[in-house]
């Protein structure tokens, strides 16, 4: 993993976002971010936004993320669907995504 990330939390959350073995420690969402969110998802989620926000910045062609699931149990991802919406900031890159037939069996 090769990029700068930012874990924001809505309060009074103030549980850390792992990766790996090392935590990203978890700020509160302030209130010019919750305005974006606002402007940028109301469409999609409504009055129901996120209630967390991991931000990465990818300054150039290095940085990057190697093929992964977004199973963490804090997301509820290991039981059942769960929403995901990603932002990525920096230097322009191919997002790619595939299906996982993990213990849920076939789904998209």
């Amino acid at each position: 993993v090769t990029r700068k990330t930012a874990w924001y939390v809505r309060s009074p959350c103030e549980c850390p976002y792992h990766y790996t073995s090392e935590p990203v420690f978890p700020h509160h969402i302030p209130p010019w971010f919750d305005k974006l969110m606002r402007r940028w998802l109301h469409g999609i989620c409504g009055d129901n936004l996120p209630d967390s926000v991991n931000l990465n910045l990818y300054e150039d062609e290095d940085h990057g993320v190697a093929w992964h699931s977004d199973d963490e149990s804090r997301f509820g991802g290991l039981h059942g669907d769960c929403a995901i919406i990603s932002v990525s900031l920096g230097d322009t890159r191919c997002f790619q995504a595939a299906r996982s037939l993990g213990c849920l069996g076939p789904r998209l």
